[in-house]
C-alpha cells in the first residue's frame, strides 16, 4: 500500500462514477492544462471496466492504476508537483516492474529533473492522440488532403449520406450498428462502448447514426475536452466500403463545425492499418505520449 494515499475502486452510484470524483479529475485537469482524451474523466469511466482501472487519489493529485494480467502501468500523476513527487518517491522505494504511461514533454522533463537516472523514458507512439482542423477538412484543400479528397468523391459516387442524433426512437438502429460491427471484431471495445451510450446523458456524450442511402450504416459519439476541441471516442460502420469511414467523419465534422474548432481521434492503439487511415487524414498536430521504465 502507499502511505498517505488512498486507492479504491470508483464509487458508485446509479452505476456512475460519483460526481465528486469526476469534478475532482476536471478541476485537476484544468489546473494543469490537460486536454488530452486519455486523463479525461469521461475516458476514464468508459474504459474502468475493460481496463481495470483504478483511481489514486490525493489531496491535490491524482494517478490511475491500469491492472491487467500482462502488465500493469500507471498513468502519469496529474495535479500538484509536490503530491505527484511524493507519490512517483513512494512507487520507486515499492515497485521493481514500475511503469508511468501517456506522459507528456512536461511530464517528461518533470520526471528527469526530479529522478535523474531513475527511469528509461521513450516515446509511445501507440499512444499519440491525433487531432485534426475541422476547418481543414471542411475546406479539403491543398496537397495534404488530396487522399481525403479522393475518398469522399469516390464513395460520394454511389453513396448518399444523412445524419441524425440518436433518440428514442432511432436507439435500436445504432445498437444494431454497433452489434453489428462488433460481430465481426470479436466483439472488441464492446462493453466500453454500451458503457459510452448507457450513460451518455451523464457523460455529456452525443451519439449520432448515420445512414447510407438511408439504411443504418455509421455510429458516431463523443463530447467535448474543452477549447474547442471534441473527443470522437466512437466511430464505427456496420460495412467495410472504401471511402465510407472517412465520409462518416467528414458528416460529423459538417455537422459539430459551429460548436468545436478541432477533433481528437485518438490513438492508433499500434494497429498498423489504423495508424495509416489516422496519417492519411492529415493530422494538424498530436498529442504525443511518452512511457517510463524503472531502471
Amino acid at each position: 500500500m502507499i502511505s498517505g494515499y488512498e486507492k479504491k475502486r470508483f464509487y458508485r452510484y446509479n452505476n456512475l462514477m460519483t460526481e465528486s470524483q469526476n469534478l475532482f479529475i476536471e478541476k485537476i485537469n484544468q489546473k494543469t492544462g490537460n486536454k488530452t482524451s486519455s486523463y479525461s474523466s469521461s475516458s476514464i469511466f468508459i474504459w474502468e471496466k475493460e481496463w481495470n482501472l483504478e483511481i489514486i487519489q490525493g489531496e491535490n493529485f491524482y494517478s490511475v492504476l491500469r491492472k491487467c494480467c500482462f502488465e500493469s502501468s500507471y498513468f502519469f500523476p496529474q495535479g500538484d508537483d509536490a503530491e505527484c513527487k511524493n507519490f512517483i518517491k513512494g512507487l520507486l522505494s515499492e515497485k521493481d516492474d514500475l511503469v508511468f504511461k501517456y506522459l507528456s514533454k512536461k511530464d517528461v522533463d518533470f520526471l528527469e529533473y526530479n529522478f535523474p537516472g531513475s527511469f528509461n523514458i521513450q516515446r509511445d507512439l501507440d499512444s499519440d492522440e491525433y487531432i485534426y482542423s475541422i476547418e481543414d477538412h471542411i475546406n479539403l484543400t491543398g496537397k495534404p488532403f488530396a487522399n481525403c479528397r479522393n475518398k469522399l468523391r469516390n464513395f460520394s459516387r454511389e453513396n448518399k449520406l444523412t445524419i441524425e442524433k440518436v433518440t428514442e426512437q432511432n436507439i435500436s438502429e445504432a445498437l444494431s450498428i454497433l452489434s453489428d460491427w462488433a460481430e465481426s471484431h470479436e466483439n472488441l471495445h464492446l462493453s466500453s462502448y454500451q458503457t459510452l451510450i448507457n450513460h451518455s446523458k451523464e457523460l455529456n456524450a452525443d451519439i449520432f447514426i448515420i445512414y447510407r442511402n438511408g439504411k443504418p450504416y455509421s455510429i458516431q459519439s463523443g463530447y467535448s475536452l474543452g477549447n474547442g476541441i471534441y473527443d470522437l471516442c466512437l466511430a464505427q460502420e456496420n460495412q467495410n466500403i472504401p471511402g465510407g469511414g472517412y465520409a462518416a467523419k467528414h458528416l460529423l465534422m459538417e455537422t459539430i463545425k459551429n460548436d468545436y474548432k478541432f477533433v481528437n481521434m485518438e490513438e492508433d492503439l499500434g494497429l498498423s492499418g489504423l495508424r495509416i487511415a489516422k496519417s492519411q487524414m492529415a493530422p494538424c498536430s498530436k498529442n504525443e505520449k511518452w512511457m517510463a521504465l524503472k531502471k
